[in-house]
């Protein structure tokens, strides 16, 4: 008897330990049920770098201990790292009234910019200066800069950028965008793309090719075999495609985007694949740092070399660079480089550079100066370390996401950028990047001609020719851009109702300058010939200064009435009168394109485009009208 009920109590020993094995081996493959086994699923996904799921599930964690506030800003971080901010404003927007984290204040409210949400973030702000009290100035510098960034968005949207011409913005299809990002297009031709993606989590570089009136499926381009587990990206192709630069990446995980260490690399093109990719030398991959983002031109013999990095002796953070080498030997390595200088490089970030050798303009993107969201587009004018002051270029390009990589198709009217901003029915995330293609529509005015010696009518071969805007009120001037003749010959881009000037040098002649203005809007192309007599000394025309030659300034239009590039902004909201920084104190900010002008009366015209002057746009897909556009084909004048 006492056997048969050890043999049973065994029996039920087995199966009951049978039974806990199957349930614990189950156990690992259900989902969490309470809010520790949430959390440490959280802390997982973030060892991943899926910072989405990581938020989500410390959201989990929260709705099963609420007296854990923590948890919600943990998850509100990673929203913030996944740019994901609407999730993130909303989730900033549940412990904000707690004392406890009183510091994600600042947090919240650049949420609220980034997700376009400009006036609840200007009084999140100005909370923010008040309680301050001029304890720590560098950072009232930067929540003064964010209210003025959504002040200029709020005139941006309200319609103060007034543009002669409209702006569309289209993207591209999925043949090219993925679920995943998609970024540094690079024009090589009318029929070819270069381009980045992440569709497989690893950084690739992809062609594609115009066909039948598309572009095609992006195929990964051949080469770079010696390279394993490494990622590839941010390829600037020579106009011959024939020479790469590109960036090569450290990543043991997931793409890591500017917290990857990269250098730079170039490739030669056997046959129809790329060759062993060769570093660049320590001049330019300095160690332990990040260098990436090349853009090339080659101008004469030699070639330039603009890309992004964190190396030191720079402004702060990433800043954008420039190095030179000549081309006589083409073993010969690049100079030691260039900062841009404070005009274009902050204590912030600068990168994804792209200089417009047809204007003679840099394009560049940054987070330092004063924007409309995070990375915005800007321009500039000059070179080595001397340029004029970035210019941010607004709507439709920048928006309250992230805009990087902006670049020409050939022609500046015609483009790519990239955003992960959300767009129509198509992208409803701002987690992740496309590009987008843009086209500027006609009107477009013109003003070209010859470079001529005065005595024989030679053309000058090697003159230097500053595009200047004129502001008759403050005699003063501002650069537009800058290009060199080509043959003697050159143009430049205008916008209507506009007086320019346009300043001439050439060694071994005195300076010149001539006027245009753009006053009639049905010429659209004007002729100017510009004579250079012979000189023993050379004067200096045209800097990026603001002076007007005395000798000319009486040429300037009387009608010319333009504004003042230094003026008084008084940022003031309905509720933030009681805003100590902004209620009493006008604050003067250097002229951005695209501000609004004091005192205007808005005016608005139909404007007949002729189909003469229009142009189809190719890069792309169909153009679509996007929240942020103008309305296309209509004319806003500012007059005083």
């Amino acid at each position: 008897m006492s056997v048969k009920i050890d043999l049973q109590m065994n029996r039920l020993l087995l199966i009951g330990l049978g039974l806990f094995l199957l349930t614990s081996l189950l156990g690992q493959d259900k989902d969490p049920t309470t809010w520790k086994a949430f959390k440490k699923q959280a802390e997982e996904l973030v060892t991943k770098r899926q910072y989405a799921k990581a938020a989500l599930a410390y959201e989990n964690a929260y709705a099963l201990k609420t007296q854990r506030g923590d948890l919600l800003k943990t998850a509100a971080e990673y929203y913030m790292l996944e740019r994901d901010f609407k999730n993130a404003a909303r989730v900033y927007a549940s412990i904000i009234d707690n004392p406890k984290y009183k510091s994600v204040k600042l947090d919240y409210a650049q949420s609220l910019k980034q997700s376009n949400q400009y006036e609840e973030a200007m009084l999140v702000f100005a909370a923010l200066l008040d309680s301050s009290k001029s304890q720590n100035p560098k950072l009232e510098a930067k929540i003064n800069k964010e209210i003025m960034g959504c002040q200029f968005a709020l005139d941006q949207l309200e319609g103060y950028d007034v543009k002669p011409y409209g702006i569309d913005v289209a993207q591209l299809d999925f043949k090219i965008n993925s679920e995943m990002s998609e970024f540094a297009p690079f024009h090589v031709s009318d029929t070819k793309l270069y381009y980045s993606t992440l569709e497989d989590g690893n950084a690739r570089i992809k062609s594609s090719t115009w066909r039948d009136g598309d572009w095609t499926s992006g195929v990964e381009t051949k080469g770079f075999g010696a390279f394993k587990n490494k990622h590839f990206c941010n390829a600037a192709v020579s106009a011959d495609d024939t020479e790469m630069f590109f960036t090569i990446c450290d990543e043991d995980q997931v793409w890591g985007g500017l917290s990857s260490r990269c250098d730079i690399y170039v490739s030669s093109k056997k046959g129809k694949a790329w060759g062993q990719p060769k570093k660049l030398n320590t001049n330019i991959n300095y160690e332990g740092v990040t260098n990436t983002q090349p853009f090339v031109i080659t101008t004469n013999n030699s070639q330039q070399l603009f890309f992004a990095s964190n190396r030191p002796g720079g402004q702060g953070g990433m800043d954008i660079w420039v190095a030179t080498r000549s081309l006589d030997n083409k073993k010969t390595d690049f100079d030691e480089p260039v900062n841009l200088g404070p005009n274009i490089n902050t204590t912030e970030n600068e990168i994804t550079p792209f200089f417009d050798e047809l204007d003679g303009i840099l394009y560049f993107s940054s987070d330092g100066h004063l924007t409309m969201g995070g990375f915005d587009v800007f321009k500039a004018v000059g070179e080595g370390f001397s340029w004029s002051l970035a210019e941010n270029i607004g709507l439709p390009i920048n928006s309250g996401a992230d805009e990087k990589y902006y670049t020409t198709a050939g022609i500046s009217t015609e483009g790519y950028f990239v955003s992960n901003r959300e767009f129509g029915e198509t992208k409803t995330s701002t987690t992740h990047e496309d590009i987008f293609t843009f086209n500027i529509l006609p009107p477009h005015y013109f003003v070209e001609g010859s470079i001529m010696d005065d005595e024989n009518l030679d053309w000058v071969e090697d003159a230097q020719i500053y595009l200047y805007e004129l502001k008759e009120k403050t005699q003063d001037r501002r650069l537009l851009s800058t290009k060199k003749a080509i043959g003697g010959h050159y143009n430049f881009r205008l916008l209507s109702n506009r007086n320019y000037q346009l300043g001439v040098e050439a060694k071994g002649y005195s300076p010149n300058i001539e006027f245009v203005n753009t006053k009639n809007e049905s010429v659209y192309v004007q002729e100017k010939n510009i004579k250079l007599f012979k000189s023993d000394t050379d004067g200096a025309v045209a800097s990026v200064d603001s002076d007007i030659l005395p000798s000319k300034a009486a040429a300037v239009a009387p009608a010319a009435t333009l504004d003042n590039p230094i003026r008084e902004t008084k940022i003031l909201k309905k509720d933030l009168t009681e805003s100590k920084v902004m209620a009493d104190t006008a604050v003067k900010e250097p002229f951005v394109l695209g501000a609004p002008a004091p005192a205007v009366e808005k005016v608005k015209e139909e404007v007949a485009v002729k189909e003469t002057v229009s142009k189809p746009f190719v890069i792309g897909t169909p153009a679509q009208t996007t929240k942020l556009e103008e309305p296309t084909r209509v004319i806003e004048k500012v007059v005083a």
